[in-house]
């Protein structure tokens, strides 16, 4: 249960610190004095939805903190979420922390026991500790996907309905892979042929890397080939040709290396100039040699100029199909080659994916199955503990009924020899059937039912709803919504049932229901320095009689008298029905 909430910055709120106790804690007050906020603040805390417009106008940031009692059930079952040691609950303590912090300029900060902690994580921790009935929520009777879960809850089904969700994302798994696989075996063979073509292609040609760069040098060569003689020949007589009229350049520079060496003794800078002239001899041998070397290893071979044209010829062709280079041309052959084998085993492929398929289809079949039967199992206890709260919030002629019905698709999962339309919650379509006034044929609720009607029901369900759920604080933010007083005096009753084990926290604007309340809390708005502050106040005995006096709606000795009235009336209904409050 929650023993303790304090919140502080948030909207009108500057700082309340409020006690809670065991049973049904009731909070009243004047429209606008703040009632609600107190459940937002609850619900923020709980990991709802941040939103910095709540934060108080010239604050930085909000804080809402609650203090928790958890019973050792509770805490068993909140340590297998928690896992981290340090964040474990203690079995003597028995005390859980939970905090938020909502700024105006940063991420919200959740924290578990003074950890910071991830929001999903806080949100899954509150919905063991938890349940809140918002105002408005009864409108959620009027969507007809809602009306499943509803069921399902009572059914207590929700593993099914995990299992259902695994099975499903399983099945879409396997139809993207059978999308991205050829799934028409025409297109398969044109493109296992186009691939087979290409790949042989580019392998009959038995490429080699930098090939066309060495083949292009090799034209310019033999197409030069006679230039490439002559002028090589005439160099190289320069330079050392022995049968040559004139002397050559060898034998010049040679000459003048021998001048140097007889005379180079007079001065010794001249030994220097005969070096150089004996170097210059060496290399202009050397080079002599290597073009001697160049000529002779020029050979002219008939029709080679044409074989060189014609390979260009392929290569260049290659590159226009599958690249500007023989690396990339060799690239995309290997890149083919692998899609070829590929998709030639992607026969064998598809057809195993399609029997997965088919053993998926089957296995949602069975578990949708298996929520149908469970469904129609808890219809009729569903129906009839409905109908009996109802019957005590002056709607005893009121029937109800669960509608189950399928609808049939090719496209669906197959259950004994037909296909069903399915999603994530199965193959059903629920939807609850109303008639308010005997004789009257059953409707659907969403069509006809009107605010307070589907605020009794709503009761109803989390009354009949609360059998299965042990959740230790149920919040209700203006369950009575639409209700009249000679109905809200059995709601009060119907909530200090409910508190009976638990703790109940009810935002009331009927008398009727906040003379039950076990703790009676005021809430009030007042102006101070110019801002609008809401605060709050436990209320004494006497102080519960005036507050619903003026709930009552006109101050006076028979209305404070009527005031007693229902207090005494709530008091004896609590005898009555031995409502005791657990200790915890």
């Amino acid at each position: 249960m929650l023993k303790f909430l304090t919140i502080t910055n948030f909207a009108t709120i500057d700082h309340i610190e409020l006690d809670l106790a065991k049973g049904l804690n009731v909070l009243t007050g004047e429209t606008g004095s703040g009632k609600s906020i107190i459940v937002d603040a609850i619900n923020l805390l709980m990991g709802g939805r941040a939103n910095t417009a709540s934060v108080r106008f010239g604050a930085s940031h909000s804080i809402v903190e609650g203090i928790f009692h958890v019973n050792n059930t509770a805490i068993d079952a909140i340590n297998t979420i928690l896992i981290d040691p340090e964040l474990c609950l203690d079995h003597e303590d028995r005390s859980l922390i939970l905090s938020r912090r909502i700024s105006i300029d940063g991420p919200s900060i959740c924290r578990i026991n003074g950890r910071i902690v991830t929001r999903r994580l806080l949100s899954e921790i509150a919905e063991s500790l938890v349940d809140i009935h918002n105002q408005g929520e009864h409108l959620s009777l009027l969507r007809v996907k809602e009306h499943v879960n509803f069921l399902d809850h009572y059914a207590g089904i929700s593993d099914n309905r995990n299992q259902l969700s695994l099975a499903i994302a399983s099945l879409r798994s396997l139809q993207h892979q059978l999308s991205e696989l050829y799934t028409d075996e025409t297109e398969r063979l044109r493109t296992i042929e186009s691939l087979s073509n290409e790949v042989a292609e580019i392998d009959n040609a038995r490429l080699q890397l930098d090939e066309d760069e060495a083949l292009s040098k090799e034209r310019r060569i033999v197409a030069n080939q006679e230039q490439l003689i002559t002028s090589l020949s005439n160099a190289y007589s320069a330079l050392h040709d022995k049968e040559a009229e004139s002397k050559s350049a060898g034998d010049m520079v040679g000459l003048a290396a021998n001048s140097l060496h007889q005379i180079e003794f007079l001065d010794e800078h001249l030994k220097s100039f005969r070096e150089i002239a004996e170097d210059i001899s060496i290399k202009l041998a050397d080079l002599a040699m290597s073009l001697r070397s160049y000529l002779d290893g020029l050979q002219y071979t008939p029709g080679r100029l044409q074989e060189i044209e014609e390979r260009l010829d392929v290569i260049l062709l290659l590159k226009r199909k599958y690249g500007p280079t023989v690396q990339q041309i060799l690239e995309y052959r290997e890149h083919a080659a692998a899609r070829l084998e590929a998709i030639s085993e992607q026969g064998e492929k598809v057809s195993e994916l399609y029997e997965q398929q088919s053993q998926s289809e089957a296995d949602i079949g069975r578990l949708a199955s298996k929520l149908s039967a469970a469904r129609s199992a808890a219809t009729e206890k569903l129906v009839n503990s409905v109908e009996a709260e109802l019957s005590q919030l002056a709607m005893d002629r009121t029937k109800i009924q669960v509608s189950i019905s399928q609808s049939a698709s090719d496209e669906g999962i197959p259950i004994n020899g037909q296909r069903y339309s399915f999603d994530y919650t199965g193959i059903d379509q629920v939807e609850f059937l109303i008639s308010p006034n005997s004789g009257e044929p059953l409707k659907p609720l969403a069509t006809i039912a009107s605010g307070g009607e589907s605020s009794r029901i709503m009761l109803a369900l989390k009354v009949t709803l609360s059998e299965i759920d042990k959740v230790p604080t149920l919040i209700f933010d203006e369950i009575d919504s639409g209700i009249g007083g000679r109905v809200g005096n059995t709601v009060g009753g119907k909530l200090s049932n409910l508190s009976q084990g638990r703790q109940v926290l009810c935002v009331t604007h009927l008398p009727q229901i906040a003379s039950f309340a076990d703790h009676h809390i005021q809430v009030t708005k007042v102006f101070k320095n110019g801002r609008t502050i809401t605060m709050t106040k436990v209320l004494s005995t006497l102080q519960r009689i005036e507050e619903i006096t003026e709930m009552l709606g006109h101050v006076s000795e028979a209305s404070r008298q009527n005031a007693k009235d229902l207090l005494r009336s709530s008091a004896d209904y609590k005898k009555l029905n031995k409502f005791q409050i657990e200790k915890p």
